[in-house]
């Protein structure tokens, strides 16, 4: 039979403790399905005994059992294979995961050398975007989230994919724009060209009467400078935007959130519009 493979490209979505964990619950249930397909169509030899046969069925049912892969913001990579486990690492790690996978292929491939004809697994990319990362060009976010289903049972397959996109779905964010790279473009075009032209003309209010006194040539140097300054900076407020708002979020601190981070992106804006309004004519 031949097989099929689906993909799902995962738009920005917020998965706090209750969701990962409800999201293991689905892929659980998935897992243990396709376990059971793959166990049951399995060929018995001539010769094979009831008991070699049973064992060898339960020994594919344990090896398709769904893992769990968490990689931390030093490097550690922790495995779970059950709910309370998983658990209990989001309540120890939680904000500084940076990398989840689930999988429900990992202990197969290791055993058998191979993959198992019927998989998936969920890649949830954590990081977030570097605020000083001003060289590279302004792309979308590179996020490498992303859930990958196969197999010869297309019944499997595409009921695995639905659910997968019903519970994205249900997660989702609202600021998935900001991490494509036309979000650049526009914010740079429509927001941070006249701003920063804006703050140009105001700062020269205050240093104009010094250049005058300047030969031509510093005078000019100083404003393309100046321009440059300010357009460097607005890339690493909109750096900072992504940071606040990443892709994919994951488990929150406890204490502290994003709200502290969210609360400084709007006090800074807030404060630079009302500050060029309130000053640009004086």
């Amino acid at each position: 039979m031949e097989g099929i493979q689906k993909t799902l490209d995962i738009r920005s979505c917020s998965l706090q403790k209750e969701a990962l964990l409800s999201l293991f619950d689905i892929l659980n249930a998935k897992a243990v399905d396709i376990a059971n397909f793959t166990a049951n169509r399995l060929e018995r030899l001539e010769d094979e005994l009831e008991d070699d046969y049973v064992r060898v069925q339960d020994e594919i049912r344990d090896d398709m059992q769904l893992n769990v892969l968490i990689r931390l913001n030093n490097g550690q990579w922790h495995r779970s294979d059950s709910r309370e486990s998983l658990s209990g690492l989001i309540d120890t790690y939680g904000s500084i995961i940076v990398f989840i996978e689930y999988e429900s292929a990992f202990k197969f491939r290791s055993r058998a050398k191979k993959p198992p004809v019927n998989q998936f697994v969920v890649d949830l990319d954590l990081s977030k975007q570097e605020v000083f990362d001003i060289i590279g060009k302004a792309a979308d976010t590179i996020n490498s989230s992303t859930g990958i289903v196969e197999g010869d049972n297309k019944d499997w397959v595409n009921g695995t994919y639905k659910e997968l996109e019903e519970f994205f779905d249900l997660h989702s964010a609202p600021y998935s724009f900001i991490h494509k790279k036309i979000s650049y473009d526009i914010a740079i075009w429509l927001f941070g060209i006249p701003v920063i032209l804006a703050w140009t003309y105001k700062i020269s209010l205050l240093i104009g009467d010094e250049l005058e006194k300047a030969a031509e040539i510093i005078s000019i140097a100083t404003y393309i400078y100046l321009f440059t300054v300010l357009l460097f900076l607005f890339r690493i407020l909109f750096n900072y935007v992504r940071f606040v708002f990443p892709k994919v979020e994951g488990p929150r601190h406890p204490n502290k959130g994003p709200w502290i981070h969210r609360f400084t992106l709007g006090t800074f804006i807030i404060s630079m519009f009302a500050g060029l309004f309130i000053n640009i004519n004086f």
